[in-house]
């Protein structure tokens, strides 16, 4: 679909798409010769679009990350906003790493002021957008490194398919302990 040739000898693609994009082969061959065979690379420019944002949560004082993943030719050049204000990497703990598909904001020691909206900007010669996610409070449970135990616990097992296993785990003072409960994959797990 949106080919068309005439006699073999040249290719036309109509209303190209960018899933069109890429390596094309011509070969020519007769009777007396071996076949002569060139490629032509296809690039397909578009806009970009903003496909993934993703935010994990964070406590106070810890480090947050927010990822917003992006597609466009030529590669999109990416920027962060925190309301009107363009962030720049290396102020007020954040750090900002942008790839060719890809940006990551880091904010590091999380304060009250960093929690709220932010925007990541995709930009290339052909257009601009962006999508907006918030940085949110999380709950106050930590995974400890290295182990599926939740801190602070009194025990850290180690898990293997089939055999039993046990997490530990304690809220904040500040939670009432009837009101704590265990969520697996964002879903409440129920008590055999």
């Amino acid at each position: 679909e949106g080919f068309s040739s005439q006699n073999d000898s040249y290719l036309d693609i109509y209303g190209i798409t960018r899933d069109q994009a890429g390596e094309y082969e011509c070969s020519a061959e007769n009777d007396v010769s071996v076949p002569d065979v060139k490629k032509v690379k296809v690039t397909v420019n578009f806009a970009p679009t903003i496909q993934e944002l993703k935010s994990s949560g964070v406590v106070l004082g810890g480090n947050g990350l927010i990822r917003c993943e992006g597609a466009g030719v030529p590669a999109p050049v990416f920027e962060w906003y925190r309301g009107e204000r363009k962030l720049i990497s290396g102020q007020q703990g954040i750090t900002i790493k942008n790839y060719s598909t890809r940006s990551l904001l880091t904010v590091t020691n999380v304060t009250e002021e960093h929690f709220g909206n932010y925007t990541c900007v995709a930009a290339n010669k052909l257009g601009m957008t962006n999508a907006s996610l918030p940085l949110n409070r999380k709950t106050p449970w930590e995974v400890s490194k290295g182990c599926p135990e939740l801190q602070p616990s009194t025990a850290c097992p180690w898990l293997h398919a089939g055999r039993w296993g046990e997490l530990r785990g304690r809220a904040m003072e500040s939670f009432d302990e009837d009101s704590s409960h265990w969520d697996r994959q964002s879903r409440a797990l129920r008590y055999s």
